[in-house]
This record gives structure tokens, sequence and C-alpha cells, in this order.
């Protein structure tokens, strides 16, 4: 396990008055490894294993100024890999009877804080977070892997980011503060590789991913003539897949158990906020604008219960494949510009969720697949978005009146979910299930 923490601050009466904070930490477990050569890899019925990776980091940064200019920035990242089982590269026999946890868990944050009572003030930060946990991995060479046991695989990846600007009061000055976080949770219950390999569960193999990103972002400027801008962006990637039998020929899978994969975002959901006021506490205001552009994203999302690649290959089941991925991604814009005259404000939320892929059985690699299902499959994906748009401009119409202006847009497309999906090969599917 890896924490870090760094804070970094600056204070003058006049001038200039910067901060900057860096961090990243990093974190990888392994249960077992087999390493080169042939190997035997065996958890027994009685064996009851955890493997833990976490790394969780905090960057803050902070400036205060009387008077002139500030600037603030902080950047963090976090990096956690968790794996029960390495087979190496060449070929392996991998055997779970017993119970094998593996869990990976990532959390960042970055704060930035920049204060000037009269001139200008910016803030900008970043925070990215990505946990990747894998159960069995048999590597190159021949696998046979079975999974007769409980094999649990969970990849939690949290970013969070906390921005404020402020002018207390100037002429022609500008207050304006920057975000991006970025998400990303891949977990994987039994991986093969690119030469053959035969993989069967009889156990239970239960895989989730979930990454979430949150912003709150705020901009407010005093004075006359000043402006206050705010810009963030979350963006969120998972896969999670039961098995994966890598892309080579005569790969044979086969599920006599149970596979649940379940894909979302985190708990707090992926969610941003802008704010951004302008004349804020001035009466005398002129021509104070205030932005706000937030932006949340989410794509390649891929969530598969049994997963064959390219070249010639064949899947069974007789047991139960559920797959079922739930999102949600929303976005807040406000601004509230004042001032006498010419206080316009604009606020765009953005919200876009593409590129999601979801199957029980998806085989759509080159080569000729045969698919047999003689027991039940489950698949739902459940999508949904949210974007909140408030502008509101006070002011006297003194030459100029002020304007407010407020967009949203929502995307959602090239998604799509399948129980079984074959591609084009000249392979077939049979189901009795």
């Amino acid at each position: 396990q890896a924490a870090v923490r760094m804070s970094s601050g600056s204070a003058q009466f006049a001038g200039g008055a910067g901060s900057k904070s860096g961090v990243i930490a990093e974190s990888l477990a392994v249960g077992a490894d087999g390493g080169a050569g042939n190997n035997s890899l065996i958890f027994t019925a009685d064996s009851d294993q955890t493997v833990l990776s976490r790394a969780s980091v905090v960057a803050s940064s902070g400036a205060v100024i009387g008077y002139g200019a500030s600037i603030t920035s902080a950047g963090s990242s976090a990096n956690a890999e968790a794996f029960g089982a390495l087979g190496g590269d060449q070929n392996d026999i991998i055997r779970n009877a017993g119970s094998l946890s593996v869990l990976s868990d990532t959390g960042s944050t970055a704060r930035s804080v920049s204060f000037v009572l009269a001139g200008a003030s910016t803030a900008d930060l970043t925070a990215n977070a990505e946990s990747e946990a894998t159960g069995i991995s048999g590597g190159e060479g021949f696998n046979d892997i079975l999974n007769s046991g409980n094999l649990v695989v969970s990849a939690n990846s949290r970013a969070v980011g906390s921005d404020a600007t402020f002018v207390g009061a100037g002429v022609g000055s500008a207050s304006r503060s920057g975000a991006d976080t970025v998400s990303r949770a891949t977990a994987f219950g039994i991986i093969g590789g690119n030469n053959q390999d035969i993989i069967t569960n009889t156990g239970n193999i239960d895989v989730d991913a979930r990454a979430g990103s949150f912003i709150y972002n705020s901009a407010a400027a005093g004075g006359v003539w000043v402006n206050s801008q705010t810009n963030s962006h979350v963006f969120s990637f998972m896969t999670a897949k039961g098995i994966a039998s890598g892309a080579s020929e005569n790969d044979l899978v086969s599920n006599q158990g149970v596979i649940a994969v379940d894909l979302s975002s985190g708990a707090g959901n992926e969610r941003t906020r802008a704010e951004s006021y302008s004349g804020y506490g001035s009466p005398i205001s002129v021509n104070s604008d205030a932005g706000a552009y937030a932006v949340a994203s989410m794509n390649d999302l891929r969530a598969f219960g049994i997963e064959m690649g390219a070249g010639d290959g064949e899947i069974r089941n007789s047991g139960t494949v559920s797959v079922m991925m739930s999102t949600v991604a929303s976005s807040v814009a406000e601004t509230n510009p004042n001032g006498l005259s010419g206080a316009d404000g604009s606020s765009t939320p953005i919200v876009g969720v593409s590129g999601g892929l979801l199957s029980a059985i998806e085989a759509v690699g080159g080569g000729d697949k045969v698919v047999i299902n003689d027991g039940s499959i489950i698949a739902i994906m459940s999508p949904r978005a949210g974007a909140t748009s408030i502008a509101d401009a006070d002011g006297v119409n003194i030459g100029s009146e002020p304007d407010a202006k407020s967009y949203s847009s929502i995307a959602m497309n090239n998604s799509r979910a399948c129980g079984v999906d074959v591609g084009d090969g000249s392979g077939g599917v049979g189901s009795s299930g």
C-alpha cells in the first residue's frame, strides 16, 4: 500500500505569489508468481487468500496575496495493480479450489486555492487515478486453468478535484480556474494468453470495476471590467471481464458455474460542477462577465462475461453468465455576473457517454467460433446522464443590458448490449438455455 500527501503554499502582501504541488503514488501486489518456465500453481480447497493493492494521494496548493497576481496548481496521480496468480511465459497449470480475492483501490485528490484581495488570480489542478486487478493470468504459452472455488476480483478508482480562485476587487482583472480529473478501473477474473488456452470454471467468478470522478470548481471576481471563468473536465474509463482467453488458435472456454460481472460508476457517480461569479460584492461593477464550462465524459466502457479473441475457438456455457453495466454521468454549470452595465453570464454543461459494449459472451475476433449455451445468460446495460445549466445576470441597464445565456448538451451513442456476439466468422451458435 502507498499513501502520499503533499501541500505547498505562499503568502505575500504585494507583487506576485505562486504555489505548485505534484505527487505520485504507486502500488503493486502479487499473490503467486510462477516466473519463467513451466509452472503449476495450486490453491487448495482450504486456502483463503486476499491480495490487496492500494494507492492514495492528496496534493494541495494555495496562495494568498494582497495586491498583484496569484497562480496556483496542484497535480495528483495514484496507480494500483493487483494480481492473484501469474503463470509466466511458458506452459502453465493453474488451479483454484479455495477462496481467492484480488482487490485494487486508488484515490487521487487535488486541491488548488488562489486568493487575491486586488489583482488577478488563477488556480489549476489535475487528478488521475488508475486501478487494475486480475485474479488469474496464464501469460504466454499453453495454459490450463481451472477455477472450482470462489474467485473475487474488484478494481475501484476515484479522482477528486476541488478548485477555487477569488479576486476581492480590481480594475480589468480576471479570476480563472481549471480542473481535470481522470479515473480508470480495469478488472479481469481469468486471462489467458496468445497461445492455446483451456479455461474452465465450475465455481464462482465475481468481477467488478468501478470508477468515479468529482470536481467542484469556483471562480469569483469583484471590481470593474472584471472577468471570471471556470473550466472543468471529468473522464472515466472502465473495463470488467469474467474470462478472457486471448488471441490464439483452438481456445476452449467452459463455464459450468457462475460468472458475474458488474461495471458501474463509483458511489458518488461521475459528476462535475463549475461555478463562476463576476462582479461579486461590487455594486459599481461594469462589464463584469462570468463563464462556466463543465464536461463529464464516459467512453469505451467494456463489460464481458466470457471473451474470446482472434483465432478459432469454442465456448461452452452450462452455468450462469450475468453481466451488468450501470453508469451515471452528470454535469452542472452555473454563472452569476453582477454589474451596472454589460454583466454577461454564460454556462455550458456537457455530458457524453459513448462506445459502451456489453456482452455475456463476446467472440467477435477473427476466426471461426463455436458457442454452445445450455445455461443462463443475463445482459443488462443501464447508462444514465444529466446536465444542469444556470445563468443569472444581475444588473442595471445603463447602455448595455445584462445578458444570461444557458446551454446544455447530452450525447449518448454507439453503445450496445448482447447476450451472444460471434462476429463474422463461419462458426455457429447453439442455445437451449
